[in-house]
């Protein structure tokens, strides 16, 4: 989907706070941090190759997140899934993140993980790190809407990430967090000034 895409290389964290510190980002102005649970393949720790978030869902009613913004999504079918990808091809998902598909020779596993983009509009965190976001309800044949209990639309965050052959999939695949049904990650925002916004605005 359109949007903005940062493609982050290496390592579980890939992305560097505090905002006066370095980055990892393609773009610099980018200091956010985004995690996920380590894997492991038959109880061998496997690292992932890279990670790609991207912010899409974009448009003139869009804000960016505010500095300190931070948020936990996954571990439901709805937010959290695994899939196989063969190089320049889109990645094929399976339907429950409970379910690691056994990727065929040529293919790499992968991991996604999406965020709402409806927030409460005041909270940086909730309790939970996940209630002060909701996930905007498609209407029939029109643009999603926010809830009225998180009115401000944000930008849709997805992280997409991709592992080595090391990291087969099927019935092997744990992670730090438990089963593979724990897929999750969590996402801090931290883009310099007006830099996010800007880019949503273009």
């Amino acid at each position: 989907e359109d949007g903005i895409r940062d493609d982050l290389v290496t390592g579980v964290q890939t992305c560097a706070l505090p905002i006066s510190g370095g980055t990892t980002c393609n773009d610099p102005n980018n200091k956010s941090a985004y995690w996920v649970p380590a894997l492991y393949q038959d109880r061998v720790l496997v690292e992932p190759l890279r990670a790609r978030v991207s912010y899409g869902r974009l448009g003139g009613d869009v804000s960016a997140f505010p500095v300190g913004f931070m948020a936990l999504s996954g571990r439901t079918d709805d937010t959290a899934r695994w899939g196989c990808r063969f190089p320049g091809q889109r990645p094929y998902f399976t339907s429950s993140v409970t379910q690691v598909p056994t990727c065929k020779d040529g293919a790499l596993l992968v991991a996604e993980i999406t965020f709402g983009d409806c927030w409460d509009g005041s909270s940086l965190d909730s309790a939970d790190h996940a209630s002060h976001v909701r996930a905007a309800v498609d209407g029939a044949g029109a643009r999603p809407t926010c809830p009225a209990t998180h009115p401000v639309r944000v930008p849709k965050v997805r992280v997409l990430v991709e592992y080595p052959p090391a990291a087969r999939g099927g019935s092997g695949i744990t992670l730090s967090s438990g089963d593979a049904g724990t897929l999750h990650a969590d996402i801090f925002e931290a883009w310099v000034g007006s830099s996010l916004q800007d880019r949503i605005n273009r």
